[in-house]
């Protein structure tokens, strides 16, 4: 496929449209379902991306940075795929699930978030988090994640909260009560978060989550 858009992009520009007239062309028809899923091999490991290696080509991945700390040279691997388009470039954005996919393409819609405040937004906090806090209105919190400030913040809750609420919907309150607890104790968001994250699910109630938690801040 980015062949045939290479060579589409060179048959537009040779019949006379202008390089805007071809962007707009290979946007509108190719680019943004070019590619949704790769499967291959790890051929490099940078900071912040992958190269990935499929029937002989070598596909530059942004990913998570829990993803790329996560993979060895050699490996397979299969991620979930956003390709974003500019004026200026194209850049493949890579993820495990197709649950952070969506979710990375929901934050793209909000008022001034671009692809690198997503993904920062993605690596603070854990999906299920991440709604909870906008589905409640808690721009409080959301303010603290990296790279969020107070206006972005409140965009977040007012063009997304309607998008992740659900009438009558009753969510589970462990998870954030014990981290409201760690964060009460003088601990950050982000410390917080990951240390409940790090809790068993076999740990039960809100008390015992956070004796827990406590334990692997203690450790750190």
């Amino acid at each position: 496929m980015l062949i045939c858009c290479t060579l589409a992009a060179f048959a537009i520009y040779v019949g006379g449209f202008s390089p805007d007239v071809t962007h707009f062309f290979l946007y509108l028809v190719y680019c943004p379902h070019m590619i949704a899923y790769l499967s291959g091999i790890v051929k490099y490991v940078g900071e912040g991306f992958l190269v990935v290696e499929t029937h002989g080509v070598g596909y530059r991945v942004v990913v998570p940075r829990k993803l790329s700390e996560g993979v060895t040279l050699s490996s397979s691997i299969e991620v979930f795929t956003h390709l974003e388009v500019n004026e200026n470039m194209m850049e493949l954005y890579g993820f495990s699930t197709t649950e952070e996919v969506e979710i990375f393409k929901r934050l793209l819609t909000v008022t001034s978030i671009g692809p690198k405040t997503a993904l920062s937004i993605l690596q603070g906090i854990s999906i299920s988090e991440l709604i909870e806090m906008i589905s409640r209105g808690d721009a409080t919190a959301l303010v603290q994640l990296k790279g969020i400030g107070k206006k972005t913040a409140e965009r977040l809750v007012l063009e997304l909260q309607h998008v992740f609420s659900k009438k009558g919907e009753k969510k589970p309150r462990t998870a954030s009560e014990g981290v409201d607890a760690l964060v009460s104790l003088g601990y950050s968001l982000i410390q917080a978060h990951d240390a409940i994250g790090k809790v068993p699910r076999s740990v039960k109630g809100v008390d015992a989550r956070v004796k827990a938690a406590l334990k692997t801040l203690a450790k750190a």
